[in-house]
């Protein structure tokens, strides 16, 4: 996957954490933390260790998968993006 192609994927995630603040303000704060840790990683590479921002997103995956059904697909597709990228 592309850069482009994973920011494509975090501006879907983006999207959907200003809905879910709106029905579950804590879910959708740790949505935005994990999107900023990305950029953060996208900008500068080994910003945030790989293996923090692949923990994070399973554990989110993990979390929402029961309930936001949307937004776990969301996460694993960016996962995927990482995957592809070599982190």
């Amino acid at each position: 996957m592309s850069n482009p192609e994973i920011r494509r994927s975090l501006e879907r995630l983006r999207a959907y954490t200003s809905t879910l603040h709106a029905r579950a303000p804590e879910a959708g704060q740790h949505v935005e933390q994990l999107v900023a840790d990305l950029e953060r990683h996208l900008a500068t590479p080994g910003a945030i260790p790989p293996d923090a921002l692949i923990a994070g997103l399973t554990a989110a995956i993990q979390r929402f998968e029961v309930e936001h059904p949307a937004l776990t697909a969301s996460l694993q597709h960016v996962l995927y993006s990482l995957s592809s990228m070599g982190i």
